[in-house]
């Protein structure tokens, strides 16, 4: 009779137990992790683009990235763009800002190197 009331008793804590746990989000610097139906997702606050970042990291590694090129053409030229590129350089088209040129089709040469200099 016992062995019968502890079985019942160990069963109904057990039952108790799983139903007190509950899928609740937990979050832990600067991310969000969730258990739910599903399984577990990580969520990252205030729009965090993982792939973006992954990018960006790209180009500090090897130089000068795209967006620092156009920077860097802005000194010369109005409204630049990327008109081609090759392995070392950013061929960058626009208007002239300064001198005869001035308002005038003009293009830059970039390289790829750090600090984006102009060819």
């Amino acid at each position: 009779m016992k062995a019968k009331q502890f079985g019942l008793l160990a069963g109904m804590s057990a039952l108790l137990v799983g139903i007190s746990i509950q899928p609740v989000p937990a979050t832990a610097q600067g991310f969000e992790l969730e258990f739910g139906e599903r399984g577990m997702r990580i969520e990252r606050p205030d729009g965090y683009d993982r792939r973006y970042d992954r990018r960006e990291r790209r180009y500090e590694r090897s130089g000068c990235g795209p967006r620092e090129a156009l920077g860097a053409a802005s000194r010369y030229l109005d409204d630049p763009y990327i008109n081609a590129e090759n392995r070392r350089y950013y061929y960058i088209d626009g208007y002239g800002k300064r001198g005869g040129g001035r308002g005038r089709p003009d293009s830059v040469m970039i390289s790829k190197a750090p600090g984006c200099p102009r060819v």
